[in-house]
């Protein structure tokens, strides 16, 4: 059972669509508790200047809300700070809670008594069995290593490998999950010649006047990354992010 942590949501049910990806990305694994802690207050870090930042600027929902805020994303990754785009993500990141039935096969659940929780940022591999919840901290190092491990030389047909935005998209709401737009960055992350493109989908929600990361998907070789850099992946919206 799934349910939204966040204070003032409604429970909800929240999964990743895994499209795409492969198998070989270790993620962090959660901690788990017998019964469930009090919900953690979201606050907003108050910034140390006084001129405005990408927190201050208003937000909107729906598709055009979510076409403003993704000129935040793309100055925020343009600017090739790693710790600063992780931290960007991170703190938007809308925690769920997963509840074990007891009797689960695969994932974190698996082996665990009824009503062990787990509570975290949801997460995944495309194209596999991995689904996962991180702490608002690891997902933080995790974004942060892949920003920092990006090759940003070359190109090829999708452009060049430094990490751009390099489109936006829309996930209607379905039996598995809500509804949410994505921003779809991609880039070069390896040694190889020529080197490897990967892709990351974010999926974001609009709750409470601010938009929020509701998944992390990782795409780490190309034929994963191609369903979202071509727009196969979302027949009901997908737009070539275009500054």
């Amino acid at each position: 059972m799934t349910r939204f942590v966040a204070t003032g949501l409604l429970p909800v049910c929240l999964a990743l669509a895994l499209v795409a990806c492969n198998g070989d990305e270790e993620k962090p694994t959660p901690t788990a508790t017998l019964a469930p802690s009090p919900s953690p207050v979201l606050t907003p870090t108050a910034s140390a200047a006084p001129s405005p930042g990408p927190s201050d600027i208003p937000e909107s929902g729906g598709q055009e809300g979510f076409r403003r805020f993704a000129e935040q994303i793309a100055a925020t990754v343009d600017a090739n700070d790693a710790p600063v785009s992780a931290a960007f993500f991170a703190d938007r990141g809308l925690e769920v809670e997963e509840v074990c039935a007891g009797d689960e096969l695969l994932g974190f659940c698996e082996g665990k008594p009824a009503g062990t929780v787990f509570r975290g940022i949801p997460g995944g591999t495309a194209q596999t069995d991995d689904y996962h919840l991180s702490s608002r901290a690891e997902l933080t190092t995790a974004l942060a290593e892949w920003f920092s491990s990006a090759r940003p030389f070359g190109e090829d047909d999708f452009g060049s490998g430094a990490i751009t935005l390099y489109a936006i998209a829309y996930r209607p709401r379905d039996e598995f999950s809500e509804e949410a737009y994505q921003a779809i960055l991609t880039g070069f992350f390896d040694d190889s010649d020529p080197p490897g493109r990967q892709a990351r989908v974010l999926s974001f929600r609009f709750v409470e006047g601010r938009w929020r990361l509701a998944g992390d998907l990782f795409a780490g070789l190309l034929f994963t990354a191609e369903p979202y850099l071509k727009g196969d992946c979302c027949p009901d919206f997908w737009e070539r992010w275009e500054e």
